[in-house]
């Protein structure tokens, strides 16, 4: 470290406590990264991921031994706030006047609530990249805090929120600083998320951009995107990019531009990405395979619901229609889909859910290579649409930023959305795990036997579907849940395998 900078500590808290990460399957923290990036070339900068740094406690001791100027906490709605909680309870009680700035999405959407934490002395409202750097080169002058766009702090026990900042040129910061972390740890399967836009002009019900970039949008030009993987293919053997943007192919021309350069310089990539369904609907064959040359073997594809009723209430303006057109479009194209759903939303029904899983089948049998994931329940994002439509069917925002904790995709039990009944419950809790199995992709590990066993699995739970014998499902799932939890099943597997030779 160079004495004449000061020490600055980043956190991307873990997730979910309740889950074991491991390298394997840790994904870069981007987001942190690149907000940290800028302050990086003027402070000494430690970004620490409790994920993979289970000892956070000890590194944050002794880094607070040569001195910390400002510690920045990043954050998404959910169990990662009681993460952060406990981090930043640590650093009070190693030293209380240590500055503690909270950021990330939930602080940004909620920075009032956020800043009445005792834990929490600065939010940074919206990205942080230019943000963070300007209070931090003005943390020890107050008289400079209203100036500072885009913070909310305390003033005399008053709570102040500034106006918001807005966007920045992302051609000013080309790429991360990836030298802030071991980027061997987050190389999975040969594989880097990267951000090369920001925003998204639509309008989806429950997505936080609503409130966080204002359905705004801004993107970096192809040159300096193509510099950004040219580094990752040639100095990181890097194999596969995932553009992780809240909608990378808003512009088409810069796309174009993008996979024509790829082309022309022969990077050997495969890339991924979201696509809306409508762009995809609207984009020419002849266009889409111009992408799969250049390398995109995947595309992810938001559907949320096979329920025309429900798209029209999420204000996802797409229609089922679209989806099953270009999911025979990207077979056309050589393109792998990933067809995501969600489920729990305001004024959903049974009914409403098993149109979701007609059109999985459809999805499936129309196209050998979709596949489907399984129903997440909808998270409510502070002060979106879908947020405030909650409220009118019974929902009581909380009322402190640590009870926050219980929003989570996975938590059809625990959810603390009173229009769930409970056999809404019951039977999309079950059927949300299963469907992982319908596209005959969930394998349990290598062989022909664990093919036969997943094809076998998903002619059944097509079968059930196409014929309402959602019971069948129902036991299946619990069945399965049983095994798979405690690992038995592969154990079976393994030990019949074993016999036949």
């Amino acid at each position: 470290m160079e004495n004449n900078k000061k020490n600055i500590l980043v956190i991307y808290p873990t997730p979910d406590p309740r889950k074991e990460v491991k390298n394997v399957n840790a994904l870069l923290p981007a987001s942190t990264l690149y907000a940290s990036t800028p302050a990086s070339y003027h402070y000494n900068v430690t970004l620490l991921d409790t994920r993979l740094q289970k000892d956070w406690k000890t590194i944050i001791s002794e880094l607070s031994k040569q001195g910390i100027y400002a510690v920045g906490i990043s954050c998404m709605t959910g169990h990662q706030i009681m993460s952060a909680s406990e981090i930043a309870r640590y650093i009070r009680s190693i030293d209380a006047n240590i500055p503690l700035i909270w950021g990330g999405v939930h602080p940004s959407l909620m920075p009032v609530q956020t800043l009445k934490n005792d834990l929490v002395d600065f939010v940074v409202v919206g990205l942080g990249e230019e943000t963070f750097l300007d209070l931090l080169n003005n943390l020890k002058d107050q008289s400079k805090y209203p100036s500072i766009e885009g913070i909310g702090y305390k003033s005399k026990g008053e709570i102040l929120v500034n106006k918001e900042r807005g966007f920045f040129d992302l051609n000013k910061y080309p790429m991360p600083n990836y030298q802030l972390l071991k980027l061997e740890d987050y190389i999975v399967e040969d594989t880097i998320p990267i951000f090369t836009s920001r925003g998204c002009p639509h309008s989806c019900s429950f997505c936080y951009n609503l409130v966080f970039n204002h359905k705004k949008y801004t993107a970096q030009n192809a040159e300096h995107v193509i510099a950004h993987i040219e580094y990752l293919v040639n100095k990181h053997n890097i194999k596969t990019i995932g553009f992780v943007d809240d909608n990378f192919f808003v512009n088409k021309k810069r796309i174009t531009e993008i996979c024509e350069a790829i082309i022309k310089k022969g990077l050997n990539i495969n890339l991924n990405s979201g696509c809306r369904a409508d762009y995809l609907d609207h984009f020419s064959i002849e266009f889409l395979k111009l992408i799969r040359k250049a390398g995109f073997n995947a595309i992810y594809v938001g559907v949320e619901s096979g329920s025309e009723k429900i798209l029209k209430e999420i204000k996802k303006d797409i229609t089922v229609e679209q989806v099953l057109r270009i999911n025979k479009k990207l077979k056309t194209a050589g393109i792998t889909p990933y067809f995501g759903f969600m489920g729990g939303f305001p004024g959903e029904t049974i009914a409403d859910v098993k149109k979701t899983l007609k059109l999985m089948v459809k999805l499936v049998e129309d196209n050998s290579d979709a596949h489907v994931t399984q129903i997440m329940l909808a998270t409510l994002s502070p002060r979106t649409d879908l947020f405030e439509a909650a409220k009118k069917h019974g929902f009581n925002p909380p009322s402190l930023l640590e009870q926050y904790h219980v929003f989570n995709y996975e938590a059809w039990d625990d959810s603390p959305y009173p229009w769930l009944k409970d056999d809404y419950k019951k039977f999309v809790k079950e059927i949300a795990y299963i469907v992982t199995w319908l596209d005959s992709k969930n394998m349990l590990g290598t062989g022909m036997l664990n093919t036969f066993f997943s094809r076998s699995l998903g002619f059944i739970i097509k079968t059930s579907i196409k014929l309402n014998l959602y019971f069948v499902i129902i036991h299946l799932s619990r069945f399965l849940k049983g095994f798979t939890k405690i690992k038995f099943l592969k154990n079976i597997v393994k030990a019949i395998l074993k016999t036949k030779h």
